[in-house]
């Protein structure tokens, strides 16, 4: 598959350690609050004051990163600020701060 058109999911764009700022515009991607380029590097989109100064939706996005952090999806490199995709993260193991005793509604 020709890498122009490989859809930009979180686990692919922050398969290496990221900038944050670059790393949260990778989260408006795949939430489709920006579009997404396609593996084409066309970032911003014309806002790069989102990822750059204090609004409510770059703060949110920074939260997201943060979160992601704490549940072990992503990792952090503290001293630089970047973050990269958690290689030992499992979906299937993932048991969440509740643990395995996980209460799933009736149906």
């Amino acid at each position: 598959m020709n890498e122009r058109f490989l859809s930009q999911t979180l686990k692919h764009s922050l398969s290496e350690w990221t900038d944050a700022d670059v790393a949260a515009y990778y989260v408006a991607i795949a939430l489709g609050l920006a579009p997404d380029p396609g593996g084409e590097w066309k970032f911003w989109g014309g806002k790069k004051w989102v990822f750059w100064s204090a609004n409510p939706l770059g703060d949110g996005l920074y939260r997201i990163l943060e979160m992601l952090t704490e549940n072990g999806v992503i990792e952090k490199d503290g001293e630089e600020s970047k973050y990269r995709w958690n290689p030992t993260y499992d979906w299937e193991l993932y048991v969440g701060p509740t643990g395995p005793d996980v209460v799933t509604p009736s149906e």
